[in-house]
């Protein structure tokens, strides 16, 4: 019997959430949601959420090697990381991921459905049976905002991926789970994060800046990695890991 499976969030773990079901289960058709305020007819930057969408066109990933190019990630990342780079356009990052999701081999059983959120789910016997959904758009003041004019899309499935930034499905259907660091040991906490009033303990991200006026050719090898240029001629760059690690101004203002 094919199966339908359906995964939520078009993130870049959620389009190799896509890719690899169509591949590995030949029979069944798999659905995208994309939850962001996009085109909905797919075009210009829309897959990738915040890896294109959002912005940040940078793989924070670890390297076995830094001379040889190889990494700690595998899969679908290290397939794309050597196609566009470590620093990449997200556009063409963006097309990248719909080629991918769009190959012959696949025969059209990815259905992808731009900008689309979850309203409601149904559920039966422990587990989701459908994800209702309903179209989005950004507001002319940025506001995302429901679709009221549009039609509930409904979505039947066998089985339910959340590869969403957000966790909206996981959280809708009441996953007895935790998220960021809430369930290490009090031992590898800082000493004002521990206890249930403690401060919160999100997952380490990635920061990231635009700046001006800057020279790179001054910067500090050690401390400074320059990527490619852009075609707006912005040039990438990495590092800060001394700055944070020893300047005294930022420790004080962001510790």
């Amino acid at each position: 019997m094919a199966k339908t499976i359906v995964v939520y969030g078009a993130t870049m773990a959620g389009v190799a959430a896509a890719a690899k079901a169509a591949k590995n289960a030949p029979s069944a058709t798999i659905h995208l949601i994309v939850p962001d305020p996009v085109d909905y007819n797919g075009n210009g930057c829309c897959l990738g959420a915040i890896g294109t969408v959002g912005g940040q066109n940078f793989f924070d990933i670890g390297w076995k090697d830094v001379l040889a190019r190889t990494y700690y990630t595998n899969g679908s990342f290290k397939w794309w990381c050597g196609q566009m780079g470590q620093h990449y356009n997200v556009d063409a990052m963006s097309d990248l991921l719909k080629r991918d999701l769009t190959k012959a081999e696949y025969g059209g059983r990815i259905k992808i459905h731009y900008a689309y959120d979850i309203t409601g789910i149904g559920w039966e016997s422990s587990h989701i049976t459908e994800v209702r959904l309903k179209r989005i758009f950004r507001d002319t003041d940025g506001t995302v905002k429901w679709d009221e004019k549009a039609d509930t899309l409904t979505i039947a499935g066998d089985v339910f991926i959340d590869a969403s930034e957000s966790g909206r499905l996981t959280r809708m259907s009441n996953f007895g789970g935790t998220v960021g660091r809430y369930d290490w040991p009090a031992s590898l906490l800082d000493s004002d994060e521990r206890g249930s009033n403690g401060k919160a303990r999100q997952q380490v991200a990635t920061l990231m800046f635009k700046v001006k006026n800057f020279d790179r050719f001054k910067a500090d090898d050690d401390e400074l990695t320059a990527g490619d240029k852009d075609n707006n001629g912005v040039y990438s760059a990495t590092g800060g890991t001394r700055a944070y690690k020893t300047n005294t101004k930022i420790l004080n203002l962001y510790n």
